[in-house]
């Protein structure tokens, strides 16, 4: 993924930090932010959004650039995707990103009898919302499991990991809101 590269060495260079001091706050290596800004490798969701957290930023708004206006448009073509080398987990951007917003609006497709681990935001209060739209979908907060099929609905505040898992034999979708705010 092109842009990202770009996006990592741009926003790194704009905070003024050197690639070890981006791989220590992402947990990182320093080889692997060098891979990473010169599109040798696609990092994994997981080190994406760590990459992005070490940036003081989102993965939204890394791979999509933000908008001022009012109104705005999405059309399908313009909505940046993610795809995760690992899980398969196909990651879209379905809200425009403002520079003064940290709500995003997420269409993920967890692919059939698939694991997503999701460490929570470091970069303040979270707040998540979640529908799914199409299959089952189970997660895990802490110790407590929820299981949703399509139509259900979960808000939660993420204070610790959780695990979106697909328990189906057929690809699960739904929308993520999230919203990270810096107090």
């Amino acid at each position: 993924m092109k842009e990202f590269g770009l996006a990592v060495k741009n926003n790194r260079t704009q905070l003024g930090l050197s690639m070890q001091e981006l791989a220590d706050r992402a947990n990182a290596s320093k080889s692997m932010i060098s891979k990473i800004e010169n599109n040798l490798v696609q990092p994994t969701l997981h080190l994406s959004i760590r990459i992005a957290y070490g940036l003081n930023t989102s993965l939204s708004k890394m791979l999509h650039e933000a908008k001022q206006a009012n109104t705005v448009l999405m059309k399908i073509e313009d909505q940046p995707e993610w795809q995760d080398p690992k899980n398969k987990l196909l990651r879209k951007i379905i809200s425009p990103t403002f520079k003064h917003s940290n709500t995003e609006c997420l269409y993920i497709t967890l692919p059939a009898k698939s694991i997503n681990n999701i460490v929570p935001a470091s970069l303040g209060r979270s707040e998540k919302w979640l529908f799914v739209t199409k299959g089952k979908l189970n997660i895990q907060i802490g110790e407590e499991i929820f299981q949703l099929k399509r139509g259900d609905s979960l808000y939660y505040e993420p204070k610790q990991q959780q695990i979106h898992s697909n328990p189906g034999s057929s690809p699960t979708e739904y929308i993520l809101v999230c919203n990270v705010s810096n107090n």
